[in-house]
């Protein structure tokens, strides 16, 4: 008897709990990108995106260097490619378009000004330290440095004319901001 109850209950939770668990994460992941997308569409430039999986990648290791650091940098400052590396195989896909604060959107331009890419990064500045105080809490504190490299990966089938770094904000009814903080002109060569 108890063997065939055991297997009633364990078989009613193999069908109950993954439909518990599925209508409880209703975020849709979507929503990111219509506010990432709203956000880019205040830049003023056209979009056109192609998700369509690319036969290569063209990397750029770039230089960032800054005066000062600072988390919310007024000036927008100058990139330099450092190096350039064809990959026979598609750029990374993107696994998540949510934002957070200690992250960056670089956004690549091709020669018409439309915007054909976008991706979401780790702000390569940002060093976090938590330490403890004398009675264990913890204290964040966060670093920028003033020197760092990159590397932006981005279909090969664009002509890539301008990379632009954007550092999300979201203002008080919680839409979000892009500022320009780095620019990189690529020069043309055909």
């Amino acid at each position: 008897m108890r063997s065939t109850h055991a297997g009633f209950f364990a078989g009613m939770a193999g069908l109950l709990l993954p439909p518990l668990l599925f209508a409880q994460a209703t975020i849709d992941p979507s929503d990111s990108q219509r506010s990432l997308f709203r956000a880019l569409e205040q830049t003023g430039r056209a979009i056109a995106i192609d998700d369509a999986p690319s036969s290569g990648t063209r990397e750029f290791q770039i230089q960032w260097r800054s005066a000062q650091a600072t988390a919310g940098s007024a000036r927008v400052e100058r990139l330099q490619i450092v190096k350039r590396i064809e990959h026979n195989m598609p750029p990374p896909r993107q696994r998540s378009s949510e934002l957070a604060k200690d992250q960056l959107v670089v956004v690549v331009h091709d020669r018409q000004g439309t915007i054909r890419y976008s991706q979401i990064i780790m702000d390569p500045r940002l060093i976090i330290s938590e330490f403890p105080d004398e009675r264990g809490n913890l204290h964040r504190d966060n670093f920028y440095r003033t020197d760092v490299t990159l590397a932006v990966s981005v279909p090969n089938s664009i002509d890539v004319a301008e990379i632009l770094v954007f550092k999300p904000d979201w203002d008080r009814s919680g839409v979000l901001q892009l500022s320009q903080v780095a620019v990189m002109t690529l020069p043309d060569t055909k």
